[in-house]
């Protein structure tokens, strides 16, 4: 069985963290998979009580299976970590899609991705813009439109806010 990742920022740092949820009363933990780490090709396990590390409920999105038209060259290195030179860029489909992502087509509509009642869609965040099925708009989403960050990412400041 191959279940879909989840991700949810750190009660900690706020940072992302990536793996299998754990959700007990209203407090919610991700257990990060088993990776392989760098230089020796030794396998981590993460799975274990010091594992679990705790997120912020709200933040926690799932993994749609699905990957934005994001291309390598104009990744960061931050984004790039966790890919080994021999793989990259030729096995890079772009960007996981979750849960929680704000979604920039082509046409410059940006909207929020969440869970509907026959799978994904995207919810335009610009009143009266049609709600999408994600899984049909699948074409443009591959080949147009890219993932900009998610409605938990605090919004760019105008110049004069404080």
């Amino acid at each position: 069985m191959n279940m879909r990742e989840f991700r949810a920022k750190r009660i900690d740092n706020g940072g992302l963290i990536y793996g299998d949820k754990v959700t007990i009363g209203n407090r919610c933990w991700i257990a990060p998979r088993p990776e392989v780490s760098e230089p020796d090709n030794t396998t981590l396990i993460h799975h274990s009580i010091w594992g679990f590390i705790e997120v912020i409920p709200e933040t926690v999105g799932q993994n749609t299976g699905l990957k934005d038209a994001t291309k390598w060259e104009v990744l960061t290195e931050t984004e790039r970590k966790g890919w080994t030179r021999e793989y990259m860029p030729s096995a890079w489909y772009g960007k996981e899609i979750y849960d929680g992502d704000k979604y920039k087509d082509a046409d410059g509509i940006i909207s929020v991705v969440k869970m509907a009642v026959d799978g994904w869609a995207l919810f335009p965040i610009e009143k009266g813009t049609p709600v999408r099925n994600l899984y049909w708009h699948n074409v443009c989403i591959t080949t147009q439109g890219k993932v900009i960050g998610t409605i938990h990412d605090p919004e760019p400041k105008e110049q004069g806010d404080e």
